[in-house]
């Protein structure tokens, strides 16, 4: 089907005599899948509810920030249209939310599916990433409006966003005035809202065998993974109990052979596994390196999505002293760390009374984010 597919793509190419428009079209049409009609039909001629909200995620991925924000909007009592990538929808970011009444919507070009759309019957439109990640090679992402500027123009537009850096490169100063920034950590622009209700979850006790927890991808831009394994090394030799489970796209390269009975590399996982895997858990390594350059944008313009999960699943943070207060956590909540190989021997050597205590704190935090939140959404939705 695809060399036939590619065989129509080179023939309908042919009288295209500018070679870059001719591979852009190429392009277009072996990214072309007919169910994408369908899904964008399906879109096009579903009725807008009266008072509704629509939740747009334009990216492939950040599943949980719309699932994270979706139950503050059903407990506003908005009626809820959600429109993501087919991508996102496969990975089943709402599977612990009730969804009953809620529409949900996809496809592989959200871009294009607004195009079609009469959007003026939403009450509110809260776009999800202001950045669009598709791009060309080398290129600096852009902003998701200027690529659709009908969106753009919407009177009663929200749009969340994950990096203050790109504030004034989104010409975004415009939102913010009128209160209709969102964003995801507490800063002095935009308006603070916290996407932590994930739905029904499991809030568990400290296991026999301490199990440690880190979630996101492999890259040194987000996560430092050589210092988790060397306090692993080092605490294989301590003979203690624990394990460490390790979620996210990427490749841990050359793990010394001493280490393999402690760690458990479960690639990316779809949510309900992802879920399930943080429930077992007892311990949230976000593996910020006080170090590292890059890592310094998580308490000065971004937030790391590992605090989402340790609000929602009431998971101790074992994290550097650098980055705990900007997050709320000190020593009533969490593991306040200079050093990850100590952090995690007090972690396993924590009795279960104390743990019960460090997270009746933590989940007394994100009750108050909560409260914080719902507070904010009402005060500028209106």
């Amino acid at each position: 089907m695809f060399h036939f597919k590619r065989l129509i793509a080179n023939i309908i190419v042919i009288p295209i005599r500018n070679k870059e428009k001719r591979h852009y079209i190429r392009r277009k049409i072996l990214d072309f899948r007919f169910v994408n009609l369908i899904y964008l039909l399906k879109f096009l001629f579903s009725s807008i509810r009266k008072n509704s909200v629509l939740l747009i995620e334009p990216n492939d991925c950040h599943g949980e920030v719309i699932a994270g924000y979706l139950k503050y909007f059903i407990d506003l009592g908005f009626p809820i249209d959600i429109l993501i990538n087919s991508k996102v929808k496969n990975e089943n970011p709402f599977c612990r939310l009730d969804m009953k009444n809620i529409q949900v919507f996809h496809g592989d070009n959200i871009k294009l599916m607004l195009k079609f759309k009469l959007l003026h019957e939403y009450k509110h439109i809260i776009l999800m990433t202001s950045a669009y990640y598709k791009r060309g090679k080398n290129e600096p992402y852009p902003s998701f409006l200027n690529k659709c500027p009908k969106l753009k123009k919407y009177p009663s537009l929200f749009v969340v966003e994950h990096d203050l850096i790109d504030i004034e490169r989104f010409e975004e100063k415009d939102l913010i005035t009128k209160n209709r920034l969102l964003t995801l950590g507490h800063f002095s622009q935009g308006v603070f809202a916290s996407p932590i209700r994930f739905g029904s979850l499991k809030i568990t006790p400290k296991n026999d065998i301490t199990t440690f927890i880190t979630v996101g991808a492999i890259n040194s831009v987000r996560k430092n993974h050589q210092i988790l394994i060397d306090s692993i090394k080092s605490l294989s030799q301590q003979n203690l109990k624990f394990k460490v489970l390790v979620v996210g796209l990427g490749v841990l390269e050359n793990l010394p052979i001493e280490i393999h009975p402690y760690i458990e590399i479960l690639g990316r996982l779809d949510f309900p596994k992802m879920f399930e895997a943080v429930e077992k858990a007892d311990f949230f390594l976000p593996l910020l390196d006080p170090n590292s350059i890059e890592h310094e944008r998580y308490i000065t313009t971004g937030v790391t999505g590992s605090a989402q999960l340790i609000y929602a699943f009431s998971k101790i943070p074992v994290i550097h002293s650098k980055f705990a207060s900007f997050y709320g956590f000190d020593d009533k909540n969490a593991l306040i760390i200079d050093d990850l190989y100590e952090g995690m021997k007090q972690a396993i050597e924590m009795n279960s009374l104390d743990y019960f205590q460090k997270q009746q704190k933590l989940s007394k935090l994100a009750q108050q984010l909560k409260k914080e939140t719902i507070e904010n959404l009402k005060r500028v939705l209106g």
